[in-house]
């Protein structure tokens, strides 16, 4: 059953997720949505078994679990479950298949805020008031909405989204069709003498943490806006 652009079968997405389901695996589901405000053509999830013992509604059309007859006992009104041993990624792999993010031109607003020695493809977005790097490296198809602030020898992979706030702090590794959000802030942790690199996977949502504020460094140039591919002159 082909339902692109109109929501997935519960079958279909337990297929997806290589987990198996419980109940009616023809329920469409049309969206993601937390326990308390799920409703029908929703989706939600709880990530462990005890946290499911203390959840005594939900109007949800599929519920994603660790213990399907748990949640059954819990929940017998929920039509269908997916059952997984990670229910909250998931999760966030369902939400990146209903709600895919938009795409956008190759771009670069000229109040970005580019190294000379960083290198971005030439297909990526930049938003407004975007900071990057020096020697951070962005590939294709990647998305930095406004107020990004990215440091130094930053990797950015493949179809990334970087929604607005978010803050990459020097020697961040990430891989291909990372979601960062609600101001997600990573840093690499370690000596000043001895820093350690942090490497985010494939396919990850990331969710909330603190915002955080960073002055441009001198020696940076004003990007012109042109989608030009802005490494080294």
């Amino acid at each position: 059953m082909d339902n692109s652009g109109q929501g997935k079968t519960v079958a279909e997405l337990a297929e997806l997720l290589e987990s198996v389901f419980v109940g009616d695996g023809q329920v469409v589901i049309q969206l993601v949505a937390d326990l308390e405000s799920a409703g029908p053509g929703s989706v939600a999830f709880v990530e462990t078994v005890k946290a499911l013992e203390e959840v005594h509604t939900c109007a949800a059309s599929c519920l994603i679990s660790p213990d399907a007859e748990a949640a059954r006992q819990s929940l017998p009104d929920v039509p269908a479950f997916i059952v997984t041993a990670q229910p909250k990624l998931a999760f966030a792999k369902v939400a990146a298949i209903l709600h895919p993010p938009k795409k956008r031109e190759p771009f670069v607003h000229q109040s970005a805020v580019i190294a000379q020695t960083a290198d971005i493809d030439l297909t990526v977005f930049i938003g407004p008031h975007v900071s990057i790097g020096e020697g951070t490296r962005v590939e294709a198809g990647t998305r930095i909405e406004a107020g990004v602030v990215i440091g130094d020898n930053v990797r950015i992979g493949r179809d990334c989204v970087l929604h607005p706030g978010v803050t990459l702090y020097d020697d961040i590794t990430i891989g291909d069709r990372v979601v960062a959000a609600f101001q997600h802030n990573f840093r690499a942790f370690g000596r000043h003498d001895r820093k350690q690199s942090v490497a985010i996977g494939h396919a990850k949502r990331c969710g909330p943490s603190s915002q955080t504020i960073h002055h441009r460094r001198p020696g940076y140039r004003q990007a012109q806006g042109t989608g030009k591919h802005y490494a080294a002159d």
